[in-house]
């Protein structure tokens, strides 16, 4: 899962926000569906040294479709992810963050609606150094995961295919 405070904090204040306005404008139910995002959450380590991925980008790819963002500075150990930029979509999203440890990690999600998805959808990471080496980070096999509404009282709420490809 990301690891940037801001989207959780914005999902949370928008909740707070529509509930609100429906206990004030008279809606006729207190609730506010839990926004649900289908697709597949993948965290890597890197075992490099910050220095060491300087100039690097990660190419992202599902099944045929691929995208390529340059790896930004490594942030600060034990502070907040920096996120990373895919041109050509809005679908995949990442954040490059390092631990109070000194270790590094990459967290990718890759969103689609649950009617694109499909057990089997292969996907890949690599890496490509300033030098040109490309080394393969993650290739996995999708298997979705149904999760229900997280309300019980939002009957018909979104219901999301989630598959976690995280690597040890």
């Amino acid at each position: 899962m990301i690891r940037n405070n801001k989207y959780r904090w914005l999902a949370i204040g928008s909740a707070a926000l529509v509930t609100t306005f429906l206990a004030v404008c008279g809606g006729s139910s207190p609730c506010v569906p839990s926004r649900c995002t289908s697709g597949a959450l993948m965290t890597i380590p890197i075992g490099s040294s910050a220095a060491s991925l300087a100039g690097t980008t990660v190419t992202v790819c599902r099944n045929a479709e691929c995208y390529t963002a340059t790896l930004p500075d490594v942030p600060a150990a034990g502070g907040g992810g920096t996120g990373l930029f895919f041109s050509g979509t809005t679908f995949v999203l990442g954040t490059l963050w390092q631990n109070a440890s000194g270790s590094i990690g990459l967290d990718l999600e890759w969103h689609l609606d649950s009617s694109q998805l499909q057990d089997g959808d292969h996907y890949t990471i690599s890496f490509t150094s300033a030098a040109g080496i490309t080394t393969t980070m993650l290739d996995k096999t999708a298997t979705y995961t149904q999760l229900p509404p997280s309300s019980e009282e939002c009957a018909g709420g979104a219901t999301c295919s989630i598959a976690n490809l995280t690597t040890t």
